[in-house]
């Protein structure tokens, strides 16, 4: 992983900062902050908070999912490394069955996927909770979904990456493969449309 560890990590202690900063702007505009009223502050304070210090609980989660997976599929889990903004999950598969290596490929992004429409759906039908908050849910909403639905594919495209959707798109298991690209568009045209 020693490329992807020489990029990722620096850009990790970057957003570090962004996290600092979005901590520090809550501690200074809080009483600002608590009125609920999606001021140009409160949108920005929102904006920080999805993405600095929500966006690396969504990571974990992802993690989890493919720790969870390789556990269910009766893989051995050697490692889960959590850098807050990215990681990964380094586990043996317990056959060579393409199916199981799908499913725990994919298990990471399926739950970046439903923390994304939880998010977003909570975000814009929860009439009951606060602007900022329901700010706060749809951003981060986004964020996940346009991670796992855009972002990961795309840098999934170099070669020297080896992430997770070159296991989803391998076609070794075909079926779940084109319903995996089915249901990835469908999600684009749905994300594009709202």
């Amino acid at each position: 992983m020693g490329g992807i560890s020489d990029t990722f990590t620096p850009l990790s202690v970057i957003y570090l900062f962004g996290a600092g900063y979005t901590i520090y702007q809550m501690a200074k505009g809080w009483r600002q902050l608590r009125t609920g009223r999606l001021t140009a502050f409160n949108r920005r304070l929102a904006s920080g908070i999805a993405f600095f210090l929500l966006v690396p609980i969504g990571v974990l989660l992802h993690e989890f999912g493919h720790m969870l997976a390789a556990w269910s599929t009766g893989g051995t889990v050697l490692g889960l490394h959590y850098f807050l903004y990215w990681g990964y999950v380094e586990y043996i598969p317990a056959s060579p069955n393409p199916l199981p290596i799908w499913w725990v490929s994919l298990a990471g992004n399926f739950v970046s996927y439903l923390l994304g429409i939880a998010s977003l759906a909570a975000g814009l039908l929860w009439r009951g909770l606060a602007p900022v908050l329901r700010s706060i849910l749809v951003q981060l909403g986004i964020l996940e979904l346009a991670q796992t639905l855009i972002f990961y594919p795309l840098i999934s495209l170099d070669p020297g990456f080896g992430g997770d959707w070159d296991s989803i798109y391998s076609f070794d298991a075909p079926v779940a493969s084109w319903l995996t690209l089915v249901v990835h568009i469908a999600s684009l045209i749905g994300m594009v449309w709202l």
